[in-house]
């Protein structure tokens, strides 16, 4: 494995965590040869007495006072005898050795023309990962080890992370001056363009861990006022409902988050389990930040989770189906990463089920964010809304045009329309953190048909849903066509595969499908056209390509029913 040099860059904002970084470097002994720079660059004056006593360090500062960032680095990397590649670690964070081992091992690979970027705690471009849950920095170490993460190639650096360069690459860019004016975020964003000119490699290690020690992401014990809403709309449920709520109670207690977290129920006009209702309804009577509601008539789903929404107080609301459960050490830490990340609209949380595959992602707001999330969310527990993005107005509008039944998307996933409001406007993140326990789903009896099959499962009820997506595409008042373009076909996939899932059981209630697939392809061109997107010969040419690629699965599936 290559030798290794690594860099801090000490400043007043960082100068309190350097001791615990340097001890972590310690650590490390899988190079044959090391060496550490310390670059006091007006950090205090503890610091240079602490650093310049440190005997297995170099110890080096600016005769000129503060300087940029990039001129810090590149004074090391011209003024030292710099040794094989070139780690650059923010002051505030800790070594793991695993993942440190993991990024050489890449580095190797590319010979040393390369820039590696480590993901790390609260990184505000690789997602939130399980780095999160492990606080003890042996086992951290040692999980890190057991990682099989690949990289992946990226076009920019986390501009607060840690920095692998290459040696090859370092020789190449050591006599640019330009960097010597840039500042840390700009430094890396301008060799991530210089790689690309030299044909050098920008990675991304997926390892996910390195522990940052800031002040900004350690702030789940400060006290806020209420951070979170876990938002529970219920139905005819009432034990299925008392239990979470006297789980909840005890939870929020055991980890100290009965500042921080509501916890709010709303009742859709219960005809079954008044009871346990009641004692829901005194519960929050007796507790802070507890509230029940009852809804004087059935508002319909859309309605209870409007209402609901609405009425809750956190920043942020989390839905949560009567029969999940949260895990709520886990919660605890989606709350510190929330904080940090405010420009987030929408986060898709773990669920033990329906989203078991969920990896850490975040992306910017718009078609990224789109392509991450649109239409693929039907399941609502465990989804995050930020309510300075996605407010009550905006919720209030989307229910004033589509309430009603009309619109069958709506009727059935009113929070699908909130995810294409929240990822056009916002950024988008998920997390591979067990965040929600899904319950076994309980059917009201006014939802089912024949023996499993509900409403609104049935090939008319998933078309007609299929074409409530355009309503919003219009609300939306989306600019460029191609986005718009790209939503509608989403939208008629996700049609086709519901249909496409569920069509052995029609046939087995006797429901005639041989049609269904045309039928889809003629309701889809006929709304697409209506909705007077200029490309209609392009999105036809797609409609006939997913039609025919499926048509003969249809065809199987009702001959065997």
């Amino acid at each position: 494995m290559s030798e290794l040099t690594i860099l801090i860059i000490a400043d007043k904002n960082n100068a309190g965590s350097i001791s615990a970084l340097i001890e972590s470097i310690r650590a490390f002994n899988d190079v044959p040869s090391l060496t550490t720079v310390l670059f006091d660059n007006e950090a205090g004056p503890e610091l240079r007495n602490w650093g310049s006593a440190q005997e297995d360090i170099v110890f080096v500062y600016s005769d000129e006072g503060e300087i940029p960032f990039g001129k810090a680095v590149m004074d090391a990397v011209r003024g030292l005898p710099i040794i094989g590649d070139l780690l650059i670690v923010p002051g505030t964070h800790m070594l793991i050795p695993g993942t440190l081992s993991g990024m050489m091992k890449i580095m190797d690979l590319n010979k040393g023309n390369a820039v590696i970027g480590a993901n790390f705690l609260g990184s505000r471009y690789y997602g939130l990962g399980r780095d999160f849950l492990i606080d003890n920095y042996k086992e951290l170490a040692e999980y890190s080890m057991s990682c099989n993460y690949g990289p992946y190639e990226t076009d920019r650096l986390d501009p607060d992370g840690t920095i692998l360069i290459g040696r090859s690459f370092l020789e190449q860019i050591v006599d640019i001056s330009q960097l010597d004016k840039l500042d840390e975020k700009e430094f890396k964003n301008a060799i991530c363009a210089m790689a690309e000119e030299i044909d050098a490699k920008v990675l991304v290690d997926r390892a996910d861990f390195w522990g940052d020690n800031s002040a900004e992401t350690h702030n789940a014990e400060k006290n806020d006022g209420v951070i979170l809403s876990i938002c529970v709309p219920t139905y005819n449920r009432g034990k299925i409902a008392l239990d979470l709520g006297e789980k909840l109670l005890k939870d929020r207690a055991e980890y100290g988050l009965e500042d921080e977290v509501e916890v709010f129920f709303s009742d859709n006009g219960s005809e079954m389990g008044k009871e346990e209702y009641v004692i829901l309804k005194e519960l929050a009577e007796k507790n802070k930040n507890y509230e029940y509601v009852r809804n004087p008539e059935n508002l319909g789903f859309e309605g209870n989770m409007m209402n609901v929404y609405k009425k809750c107080k956190g920043k942020w609301a989390l839905i949560l189906s009567d029969e999940d459960r949260l895990n709520f050490a886990v919660l605890k830490v989606y709350i510190m990463y929330l904080k940090k990340h405010t420009e987030i609209a929408v986060m898709k949380g773990y669920t033990d089920r329906m989203y078991a595959r969920n990896k850490p992602l975040y992306v910017n707001r718009g078609a990224t964010a789109i392509d991450a999330f649109f239409v693929q969310g039907n399941y609502v527990s465990g989804v995050i809304y930020n309510r300075d993005i996605l407010t009550e107005k905006i919720v209030d509008e989307m229910h004033a045009l589509f309430a009603g039944g009309e619109n069958r998307a709506y009727f059935w996933y009113p929070h699908l329309f909130w995810d294409a409001y929240g990822l056009l406007n916002g950024s988008f993140a998920s997390s591979d953190l067990p965040l929600v326990i899904e319950g076994e789903t309980g059917y009201s009896a006014d939802k089912v048909i024949g023996s499993k099959i509900m409403k609104y499962a049935y090939p008319d009820e998933r078309i007609a849903q299929g074409l409530g997506y355009l309503k919003l595409i219009g609300y939306l008042n989306i600019k460029e066509d191609s986005l718009a373009t790209r939503i509608f076909l989403m939208a008629f996939q996700k049609t086709l595969v519901l249909v496409n899932l569920n069509i052995k059981e029609y046939a087995n209630e006797g429901i005639d499908c041989s049609s269904i697939v045309d039928e889809m392809a003629d309701r889809f061109k006929e709304a697409f056209t209506g909705e007077g997107f200029s490309d209609k010969k392009a999105c036809y040419h797609i409609i006939e390509r997913f039609i025919e690629s499926n048509r003969k699965s249809f065809k199987q599936a009702y001959t065997k029913g």
